[in-house]
């Protein structure tokens, strides 16, 4: 639901959210500040009520990368925000608004609004509540720029202490050391006494005289959950308690507490233990989780408003000792349904992979899809193409992943092929939900996200001519460096960028199909053909079955075959034939594992599933090996003990890690259009594909929630080859049996006329539920 935020006398005014003409500290300016306001409701409007509708927004989220409002109504917490400023696509700034349906929270008499506000850079503030009747009026009973004398404001800085701050270099977000004695509990509820705080008025004009549109949410709003990964407590010396969530989260904590005197606390918060099972505060990211508590005698809770990423807690000088029921971890994300998706299977390793996408998918989904909430909190493309494909295997809800494709087409990252990335991560938006809008508004920036430019003649190769890191458009091949598997990066014209081109050109031609360009499609699949039929001839050795990393600006090939450029290749789709693409693959299975990064997994798993070898990506995710020096997953829940999906294989690989980092959630892509190869072939399911890859599995079921109606699947392979498919209403799907040349496919017990071809039988079915099986 998106309502309007109204004008009143000037545009879309504001008040600021920390000045105010007094306050318990006298101070002005403050980052943190309390508002709230009172208004009566009377009987008669309730009972003519449809819906009550509350719209907020703020500045600025930027500094620190975080939402600036936690916001109350009648002391419930409706949500938190706003989103990162966006950009259309002429390139205008877009300040986003949520809305919220707060009727049931609403009662006749006297009702409460109340915001904590962060921020330490422009601190504007704007809310507004309109009353929906069910005649078809509307009235907006509260507007904080109309109302500005209603409401109050508590400058914040000596409640929340603020002194250090848990960011790194990239941001600044200061923690929340809370002094319960200055703490206003109850703040958000009516009858509270703000008779000794401040009051608000209008300072300025939130759009900055309308250089910053008023615009919708694009995506579900974000607020708090009670953590339920299972709260352990351990008592670690005098008063000191370290709790275990049970599982990694992204957000704050609540605490209860009955103290016989006042006490201060110190607090540590971590993804890690130490050795002697102290959490470890100084993060390897560079960020320090270290808070201080004022406890006042007596029962209180408290509630922080930080976005931290973190497992354990240590408590420190508390007086009574601490039990699972004083914590509680509260995440900060969208809502997700934990029903839409299921997978069960009788492989332990693999169903606990499965849980740890799905948790990473969970909680590291606010409204746009960043690296990490720890270190950097920045959208990549690279990261994207990962993140928005594990949510499709678990969520219908596409529109965080549109959202974060489209707030990157105006916020490009540094690596070359980030920049070729744009158009695969819109066609799997437009793939999933049928829809074209934003192929066809972003259009004219999609088709300039290409290095034609770049081409030489002379090779019909690309090379950008930008070597070294963090360079706009160097080639980033893998991250960190040396997860590169020595990869050659001397070369002018490289294999990943080149393969990665070739996709994109793929990509670019569906694109402007979608919207009605066939003269560019035309020639983004010529150029397409071009590079690949390059790429093969100048860097494809027949007898490794292997690609070159790159060519030199003499045309001398490499002397180094990594394993990315062959991965890259199959997962671009380099290869002439299957034969060609089966020794390929069989080139990276006798290589016996994965050199190449978490980040890097995927595409060395999409190229073997993709070109039906996946019974090669069956044996890397599946692999168990949890040595210290081991890339598996296996290593990452078992050694590792990471419950979202780390950001390298180890500290090994990359010293400033992160244990929250969804790129590295190539699994829940392997699970889906992988060992069940459920892909759409029509944008918006219409029609899909199911291809069973089943090898070094025994049995298991899958559930997919698309646009179109869940799908599920299931297959057993301990006698013989049986599965099941549910295909949604209006769907039809293609089905890929694995079986041996003159087998016969039964569909529901009875033979059927299959087609066959690379190993598999296929058949193609309408909505409804199969059987399968082959004799």
């Amino acid at each position: 639901l998106s309502v309007s935020i109204e004008s009143f006398t000037i545009k879309e005014r504001i008040f600021n959210c920390a000045m105010m003409t007094v306050s318990r500290s006298g101070k002005v300016n403050d980052a943190f500040v309390f508002l709230r306001t009172e208004l009566e409701i009377p009987a008669d409007k309730l009972s003519r009520l449809d819906r009550a509708v509350l719209s907020v927004t703020a500045l600025s989220p930027e500094g620190a990368r975080q939402f600036v409002y936690n916001m109350y109504v009648n002391g419930e917490c409706v949500g938190v925000g706003p989103s990162r400023l966006g950009k259309d696509e002429n390139g205008n700034t877009l300040l986003y608004y949520n809305t919220y349906d707060v009727t049931e929270l609403l009662s006749a008499g006297k009702n409460a609004l109340a915001t904590i506000n962060y921020t330490t850079a422009d601190k504007l503030f704007l809310s507004q509540l309109t009353l929906h009747y069910a005649d078809g009026t509307h009235e907006v009973i509260s507007n904080s720029a109309r109302d500005a004398e209603n409401w109050r404001a508590l400058a914040a800085d000596d409640v929340f202490g603020k002194n250090n701050s848990i960011g790194t270099n990239y941001y600044t977000a200061h923690a929340n050391n809370i002094d319960s004695a200055l703490y206003p509990h109850g703040f958000a509820m009516v009858g509270f006494d703000d008779s000794d705080w401040g009051v608000a008025f209008v300072d300025a004009d939130i759009t900055g005289s309308g250089k910053m549109p008023l615009t919708p949410s694009q995506t579900d709003n974000v607020t708090r959950y009670d953590a339920d990964g299972g709260v352990t407590v351990k008592k670690l010396g005098d008063a000191s308690y370290v709790i275990d969530l049970g599982e990694e989260i992204i957000g704050g904590v609540r605490f209860t507490a009955n103290l016989p005197a006042a006490a201060t606390l110190t607090v540590y918060y971590g993804e890690q233990l130490n050795e002697d099972g102290s959490v470890k505060h100084k993060m390897l990211t560079s960020n320090d989780y270290v808070e201080t508590w004022k406890l006042t005698a007596g029962n209180q809770t408290i509630e922080t408003i930080d976005m931290l990423a973190y497992r354990y807690i240590q408590i420190i000088g508390c007086p009574v000792a601490i039990t699972a029921d004083m914590v509680c971890g509260l995440e900060i994300r969208a809502a997700y349904d934990e029903d839409d998706a299921s997978f069960d299977s009788d492989n332990d390793l693999l169903d606990d992979i499965y849980d740890m996408m799905d948790h990473t998918v969970k909680v590291t989904t606010q409204d746009l899809y960043v690296d990490s909430q720890s270190r950097e909190r920045l959208a990549y493309e690279g990261d994207l193409i990962i993140n928005l494909l594990a949510a499709h295997a678990f969520e219908d809800d596409y529109s965080i992943g549109r959202f974060s494709a489209e707030y990157l087409y105006t916020h490009r990252t540094w690596p070359a092929e980030y920049l070729l990335y744009s158009a695969m991560f819109a066609m799997d938006d437009y793939m999933a939900t049928g829809d074209v809008r934003s192929l066809q508004t972003y259009y004219d920036i999609l088709k300039t996200r290409t290095y034609t430019d770049k081409i030489n003649e002379d090779y019909d190769l690309i090379s950008t001519g930008v070597t070294g890191s963090s360079k706009n458009d160097a080639v980033l091949i893998d991250w960190p460096t040396q997860e590169r598997d020595g990869y050659d990066a001397n070369v002018e014209y490289n294999t990943v960028l080149n393969c990665v081109a070739v996709l994109a050109y793929e990509k670019l031609a569906d694109i402007a199909t979608a919207v009605g360009n066939s003269a560019d499609a035309k020639e983004f699949r010529s150029l397409a053909k071009d590079i690949r039929s390059a790429l093969i001839y100048e860097l494809y050795d027949d007898a490794k079955s292997a690609f070159a990393d790159g060519l030199s600006a003499d045309g001398t090939v490499s002397a180094h075959y990594s394993q990315h450029a062959t991965a890259y290749a199959l997962a671009c789709g380099i290869y002439n034939n299957q034969e060609m693409a089966d020794a390929m693959a069989q080139t990276l299975r006798q290589q016996g594992e994965i050199r190449m990064s978490v980040y890097g997994s995927y595409f060395l798993l999409k190229g073997l599933y993709d070109s039906g070898n996946g019974d090669v990506a069956n044996m890397l995710l599946l692999d168990e090996n949890t040595d210290d020096d081991a890339r598996t997953w296996a290593k990452m829940l078992y050694t590792l003990e990471a419950t979202i999906t780390a950001e390298a294989w180890g500290e090994k690989n990359k010293t400033n890690m992160t244990f929250s980092h969804p790129w590295g959630a190539a699994p829940a892509y392997a699970i889906k259009n992988g060992i069940f190869g459920i892909n759409p072939t029509t944008a918006g399911y219409a029609t899909f594909d199911v291809r069973f890859s089943t090898e070094g599995l025994g049995k298991a079921k899958l559930t997919v929630p698309t646009v179109k109606g869940s799908i599920s699947a299931s297959f057993d392979t301990t006698a013989g080859f049986a599965a099941t498919l549910t295909v949604p209403a209006n769907t039809e799907a293609t089905v890929y049996v694995p079986a041996a040349q003159g087998a016969t496919l039964l569909v529901d017990g009875q033979a059927v006329d299959a087609a066959y071809a690379n190993g598999f039988l296929s058949v193609t079915v309408g909505s409804g539920s199969w059987s399968f099986s082959v004799q």
